[in-house]
């Protein structure tokens, strides 16, 4: 809070004294640990998953915009690589270009 000066009411899931809850950290290591999800989870990983998903759907410049970022090359480095098989990215491709013919 102190680095963005921020108040309370900026906070997404804030304790009822207003600070950042930390109940709140165990819950989701506990989900994580059940859902047997490798590594080490923090709050960073739902900041990558949203900027993931908003420039697949939108666009990088929004997900740059939304996280806050000066640069898109900061945004980039937040971005989730795609994980498609040879075979799907061809197929992709083939549906993206395919009003051009053969």
């Amino acid at each position: 809070m102190k680095r963005y000066s921020a108040t309370p009411e900026s906070l997404i899931f804030p304790n009822t004294k207003g600070n950042p809850d930390r109940h709140f950290d165990r819950i989701i290591l506990r989900i994580a640990k059940r859902a047997d999800i490798p590594g080490r989870i923090e709050w960073h990983k739902f900041r990558k998953t949203f900027a993931t998903m908003v420039a697949a759907d939108l666009s990088i410049e929004d997900a740059r915009l939304y996280l806050g970022h000066t640069h898109v090359e900061t945004t980039q480095a937040y971005l989730a690589a795609d994980d498609g098989t040879p075979a799907q990215k061809r197929e992709k491709m083939k549906s993206m270009f395919k009003a051009f013919g053969n």
